[in-house]
Formats: C-alpha cells, sequence, structure tokens
C-alpha cells in the first residue's frame, strides 16, 4: 500500500481499483493518454528523489554496527525465518539478495554463486568481512546502472525487508527482467 501511497493513489478498495482500471478519465487533467495509473507512474519515473535515497542509506549506515547484534539476540526468529527463505529459494544455484545488509541471510541459503547489493557501505564492509565466498556490490537496488552492472541471470532473487524502502516498485521489477532467466524466482518477503 505505500507504493500506492507513493503515487497518490486512494488506498480505499474502490478508489484503488477506479485509478488502476482508469474508470474515472475525468481526473485526468494532463492531457496525456492512457489510464490514471499509467500516466502517474510514468510521471514518478522522471522524478527519482535522490534525498530520499540517501535518507536510507543514512538510516542503514547507524544501523550497521549493531545488526549482527540483533540478530544474535533475535536467532530464534532469524532460523526460522531464513530456514522459511531457504524453503522458497530452493537450494544452491545462483541468487542475488537486494538490500543484503551483512549478508547472513544471503549465506544462510549456501548458493553456488551469491551477490548481494546493498545501499550502506558499512553494511557491506561487515558482509565482506563475514562472509568472503559471496559477492557484496554498494549500491541502490533502485539504480538501473547498478542493476546492469550485476553478473546475472540469477536462479532467484530475493528482496527481504526492503520493499517498504522503494520509491517506485513497479521500476525496480521492470529493471529485474534482465536479471532473469525463465525460471526464476523473486522472493519478495516484507
Amino acid at each position: 500500500w505505500s507504493y500506492l501511497w507513493h503515487l497518490g493513489l486512494s488506498c480505499s478498495r474502490s478508489g484503488f481499483w477506479a485509478a488502476f482500471s482508469g474508470a474515472y478519465p475525468e481526473d485526468n487533467r494532463s492531457g496525456k493518454k492512457g489510464n490514471l495509473a499509467s500516466i502517474m507512474i510514468d510521471d514518478q519515473k522522471s522524478t527519482f528523489d535522490k534525498q530520499a535515497s540517501d535518507n536510507v542509506r543514512t538510516h542503514f549506515e547507524a544501523l550497521a554496527s549493531q545488526r549482527e547484534a540483533w540478530i544474535r539476540r533475535n536467532k530464534y526468529f532469524y532460523q526460522e525465518d531464513w530456514a522459511y527463505m531457504g524453503f522458497l529459494a530452493g537450494g544452491g544455484g545462483r541468487v542475488l539478495e537486494l538490500g543484503c545488509g551483512t549478508g547472513s541471510l544471503l549465506a544462510s541459503l549456501e548458493p553456488d554463486f551469491g551477490v548481494g547489493v546493498d545501499i550502506s557501505p558499512a553494511m557491506i564492509e561487515n558482509a565482506r568481512a563475514a562472509h568472503p565466498g559471496i559477492e557484496f556490490h554498494i549500491g541502490d537496488m533502485e539504480d538501473p546502472e547498478v542493476l546492469a552492472a550485476l553478473p546475472g541471470p540469477f536462479d532467484t532473487i530475493i528482496l527481504s525487508d526492503g520493499i517498504g524502502t522503494l520509491q517506485d516498485c513497479q521500476r525496480l521489477f521492470d529493471n529485474l527482467h534482465q536479471l532473469c532467466h525463465r525460471e526464476t524466482r523473486v522472493v519478495v518477503d516484507y
């Protein structure tokens, strides 16, 4: 729903479906062709908010030094969460985790080839130190250039607890297509 709020759409059931079906053409005062949702998404694509991205980076930079201690303190939760994620992701293979933090989830999946991306340099520094057999990249998962530089395709792409930080979910999923093959699993956990 937060994605819909960013688009300025109503989250009421009738408002949501009406906006996406284009049932209210009188709301299209922009003069652009298409239904309201496609017009709003097109407008959103051209206005990526760098300040919002910087705010996300700052937030996770502040958490980096405490992240592994938090995971240890909540060990039972994370063991169960990672076990279920392993079930969803399948075993081994080529795995990409977007918003990987310190890389603990990715490492728990024991990929044949693992790649993690995170916006926080401090999180990636910790991930590289803890999991030297996994490739980690500093970057914003919404940046098309970051995604284009990754060594895809992947068998599994994981976005765990990161979807709430996105400015444009649709754009991210559109950009992920280049990293997928016909059988790629995309697992979103929120």
